[in-house]
């Protein structure tokens, strides 16, 4: 809509300047599914043709250097800020469930819309909030674990027993 903020916009420039851009999705309409515009378009049974009185359909135009699909988007990213957080051993960029929670909060409080259910709630695709916050609990909690190892999993020396 022409209230939206279009990030979008940010990620074409610097996709056009050959800057690293990466982007998560579910569906089919984030940004990143520009470079698989078609197969969503084939594949996505809102492609082509949206459930808002749009119409449009929801296939993504924005291309990234990388597109990373997951179940649920969100997760993805989740995901890549805890492997950062690993690789780097940066406890403090670690997303815990507590930074989850307050997203969550600042979604409700902002009336974001969950783009699954077409309301403001406190669900990520339609996954209820707590199940959101168990994943970014269960990721947390793997990734202190990768922290607090002294033979890390990502350690170029062999592993004792």
């Amino acid at each position: 809509s022409a209230d939206e903020n279009r990030v979008d916009y940010l990620f074409d420039l610097a996709y056009d300047q050959g800057r690293l851009t990466i982007g998560f999705g579910d569906h089919g309409n984030e940004i990143g599914f520009g470079n698989i515009y078609d197969a969503v378009l084939e594949v996505s049974p809102w492609g082509r043709t949206c459930r808002c009185p749009c119409g449009r359909g929801i296939a993504a135009l924005t291309k990234t250097t990388y597109l990373l699909p997951a179940t649920v988007s969100n997760w993805g990213a989740m995901a890549l800020a805890n492997m950062l957080a690993a690789l780097s051993s940066r406890a403090d960029l670690v997303h815990t469930e507590g930074r989850q929670r307050w997203l969550q909060e600042l979604l409700l409080e902002q009336e974001v819309i969950d783009g699954a259910l077409l309301t403001v709630s406190r669900t990520v695709d339609s996954i209820e909030g707590d199940v959101d916050l168990a994943i970014a609990r269960i990721m947390e909690v793997a990734t202190r674990r990768s922290l607090s190892t002294r033979d890390s999993y990502f350690s170029p020396e062999p592993r004792r027993s």
